[in-house]
């Protein structure tokens, strides 16, 4: 494999915003491997910025490394195939860990049945009422511990909702910040966190002090996971 290069910069082509009598510009991504050359717009610094911040504002420097290292490690693990949409490829990098359990990992569904039917049988209301209630959601790792202490659920989803839960306290205490005024490296648990910047390895040590849940299910759960990430990233970076 050839040299790869990943280089921020700032797109002069596009018309300037001022900004404190600064002109600022939006931050684009050139990324050369191969015979591939792609140029895409960066995706956790989306405001406009000046040169002055792209040499010397540090929470804009790391973004920049952030980003590059997701995308250097991305074009690694799918063997630098030609084929990579690379904007794709950075977005499935980015994504948050803890929506992607929400919407497919964490069988949601099998959660919010075993609950209802708890509660049908003690309130013996219909299902189907009960249903329109109850939605697996933003729930705080606190509840979640609440609701496994209760014989709610098969033994199997008990344990996969106690992990989840670990994964929500573990994003709480080391990654979560608002990120309404814009994103900092660590305010999200990423994929790329999780498979290359030690957030597997330091949620593992994590779990294994809360001694929820055996170590033999953290193991296997943590590597479930993380195969199924590392099959999202592969299908999803070949995406428009």
């Amino acid at each position: 494999m050839g040299k790869i290069t990943v280089k921020h910069y700032l797109n002069t082509r596009l018309r300037p915003i001022e900004i404190n009598k600064e002109l600022t510009f939006p931050v684009y991504i050139r990324v050369s491997f191969g015979r591939r050359n792609a140029r895409i717009s960066s995706r956790w610094i989306p405001h406009s910025q000046s040169e002055r911040a792209m040499e010397s504002d540090k929470t804009i420097i790391d973004l920049m490394n952030y980003e590059s290292g997701a995308i250097e490690k991305g074009l690694e693990l799918l063997g630098y195939n030609e084929k990579i949409q690379v904007h794709s490829l950075l977005r499935i990098m980015l994504h948050d860990l803890l929506e992607y359990c929400i919407d497919g990992h964490f069988e949601k569904d099998r959660v919010v049945e075993q609950f209802v039917m708890f509660i049908q049988e003690k309130t013996k209301l219909s299902k189907s009422i009960l249903s329109r209630f109850f939605k697996f959601k933003e729930w705080h790792f606190e509840e979640i511990y609440e609701l496994t202490n209760n014989e709610i659920f098969d033994y199997s989803l008990n344990i996969r909702m106690i992990y989840y839960g670990m994964l929500l306290e573990f994003e709480s205490i080391y990654y979560h910040e608002d990120t309404q005024l814009g994103f900092k490296v660590g305010c999200l648990l990423t994929f790329y966190d999780w498979i290359y910047r030690n957030g597997k390895d330091d949620f593992i040590k994590f779990a294994k002090n809360k001694q929820l849940i055996p170590i033999s299910d953290i193991l296997s759960l943590t590597d479930e996971l993380t195969e199924k990430m590392i099959g999202s990233i592969k299908f999803w970076s070949f995406m428009n």
